[in-house]
């Protein structure tokens, strides 16, 4: 299969697509009025209208090349969230359920201002995505239980084992491609520790510079 126009031809792999998310609207007052952004920025923003447009852009891209991913997975920051939507609306896929996985989300966790946060509630979750599958441990009080910012160590951990978790996923999903809607932070730190069999990396050209890292593991 192609992705983009890219041949993947490593037969017998499971295939994890990292994806950036869009731009958010923290992203847009930094980008147009970096002056009053620190003011501005919230510690989990959804996407902006710009963010919208461009991963529905690419998932109008994705449906040209006749694609299909077996399985999404989204972090639970709502610019990911957000991200995930658009992406399955464009290509028509609307009703896949996702599973949204604390195991990728951004590096340092849900904060602001170097104070935790506890991030979006359940319900926003799931009023922006209705489809999807959350963890039990998301409740109205927010999905980040962490009482600290997330340590560079605490994050290089958390990215070796979401490489195993990979490694064994794809004893299972041999041939199958799985979409991980994630952030580059984190892509950055845990591509250092998959040792893939082989890689694909693409930056596009959207207000954010939305990566798309395509990987092959077993």
């Amino acid at each position: 299969r192609r992705v983009h126009g890219i041949l993947l031809d490593f037969i017998g792999q499971m295939y994890a697509v990292l994806i950036r998310h869009g731009e958010s609207q923290n992203n847009f007052y930094e980008r147009t009025i970096p002056e009053e952004y620190y003011n501005l920025r919230v510690s989990d923003p959804g996407l902006s209208e710009d963010g919208v447009k461009d991963m529905s852009q690419i998932g109008q891209m994705i449906k040209a090349k006749n694609f299909h991913f077996d399985h999404f997975y989204c972090s639970p920051f709502l610019r990911t969230v957000d991200s995930a939507k658009a992406i399955l609306s464009a290509i028509g896929e609307s009703s896949t359920e996702v599973d949204v996985m604390l195991e990728i989300q951004e590096f340092g966790g849900c904060k602001s201002k170097g104070k935790a946060c506890p991030g979006v509630k359940r319900s926003e979750i799931q009023k922006r995505l209705p489809t999807a599958k959350i963890p039990a441990e998301i409740d109205e009080n927010g999905w980040n239980k962490r009482d600290h910012v997330e340590t560079v160590s605490e994050c290089i951990e958390r990215a070796k084992n979401f490489a195993k978790m990979l490694k064994e996923m794809s004893k299972t999903n041999e041939g199958k491609f799985m979409a991980f809607e994630t952030h580059g932070g984190f892509i950055s730190v845990f591509m250092q520790f998959l040792n893939p069999v082989s890689y694909t990396h693409l930056t596009l050209p959207t207000k954010a510079q939305v990566q798309i890292s395509v990987v092959a593991v077993s």
